[in-house]
């Protein structure tokens, strides 16, 4: 809908108007595969990441650095930092795809790095989309924990599970 954004002010990373990103139904297979291990969604519901907080380590000194990358915005899933320890650039490419409980739709998405190693990912949003076209998006979903929710639409279930994120 129109109006307000989320409650962090930092929302989607999209700039006011700006397309989505365009998935592609097949990404290249490259970089780190970010898996959602024993993902289980409800029905004909499909989901994408809204963004994605990569810790990433600096492959010169093992130093850690922390970027946000969207999963919605061309302009914003790319980004870069600086070493804290030895002044290297950091950068990192989020390459977002589907995700849905049919096989082969597991893979959140991937990251092409330079200059560091992806490490974890601590944080990542989700936005749900229904058959009936209506979306939802869950901040934050936590491993291990199952979502009960429908969508605001249709009603039909959405539940969300996964039991882990791996690289």
């Amino acid at each position: 809908g129109e109006g307000g954004g989320g409650g962090d002010g930092g929302g989607d990373g999209a700039e006011v108007g700006e397309a989505r990103m365009v998935l592609e139904s097949r990404p290249l297979v490259r970089g780190t595969e970010v898996r959602l291990d024993g993902l289980e969604l409800g029905g004909e519901c499909v989901a994408r990441l809204t963004h994605l907080w990569a810790d990433l380590g600096c492959v010169r000194c093992g130093e850690r650095a922390q970027l946000r990358l969207s999963g919605l915005s061309a302009t914003a899933c790319s980004s870069k930092v600086w070493c804290d320890k030895c002044s290297a650039v950091l950068a990192a490419t989020l390459r977002p795809a589907f995700l849905g409980s049919a096989a082969g739709l597991s893979a959140a998405a991937f990251l092409d790095t330079a200059g560091c190693k992806l490490a974890d990912v601590p944080r990542f949003g989700l936005l749900l989309m229904c058959a009936c076209g209506a979306e939802r998006e869950v901040s934050d979903p936590a491993r291990g924990r199952r979502v009960r929710d429908g969508c605001r639409e249709c009603h039909s279930p959405q539940p969300l599970y996964f039991s882990n994120v791996t690289l």
